[in-house]
């Protein structure tokens, strides 16, 4: 839809009012309109549905209302249908699931916990404790056999190394040139 509308545009040349465009003349008139331009402007309005509308108006049909109906009652029908079917599915579902939980939180919670408590208490604490008894602590023992003899067998060689040792480092202090003594001075009587 194209018009001829000069809404909104400014006008290149100013437009006097109605009571003095009376008194001008009809040449003056020829030579605003040559002046005036016109530009063609396409409208559309998105929020105003009649831009849409042909200009035939099809006659409002029985059978166009009836169709309507009929769709609505046949809508509202499957509706109903199904809303009863749902409150069926609806009261299974709740039963299935009311089940389900009643299983694992009644039956098999308690017989998981119960038999891993039992399965401890009657197996596996008695296997830990024949393996610690029958098998680690000998030989632990053992080994601690072995490194307290071993310690009572190098003693005596310890202190003779010593001994050796210590006559060595008095022959060194005998060399040296100054003898630095640490330890605390021998308290003065005060007379």
């Amino acid at each position: 839809m194209c018009c001829e509308i000069m809404e909104g545009i400014p006008h290149k040349k100013k437009i006097t009012p109605p009571e003095l465009e009376k008194v001008k003349t009809h040449e003056e008139k020829k030579k605003k309109e040559v002046v005036t331009e016109k530009i063609d402007i396409y409208y559309f309005d998105h929020g105003n549905s009649a831009y849409y509308r042909t200009t035939d108006s099809p006659p409002v049909l029985i059978t166009e209302k009836c169709a309507e109906k009929t769709d609505q009652a046949a809508i509202r029908f499957w509706a109903e249908i199904f809303g009863t079917i749902h409150i069926g599915t609806a009261f299974i579902t709740a039963f299935i699931l009311q089940l389900i939980r009643f299983i694992l939180y009644s039956i098999i919670r308690p017989l998981t916990v119960g038999i891993l408590q039992l399965f401890a208490d009657y197996f596996i604490k008695p296997l830990l404790s024949i393996v610690f008894n029958a098998l680690i602590q000998p030989v632990l023992i053992l080994l601690y056999n072995i490194a307290t003899s071993f310690k009572d067998l190098c003693e005596p060689i310890a202190e003779a190394i010593g001994l050796f040792l210590r006559e060595i480092a008095h022959v060194c202090a005998a060399i040296r040139i100054v003898e630095v003594k640490q330890g605390t001075a021998p308290p003065v009587a005060c007379t």
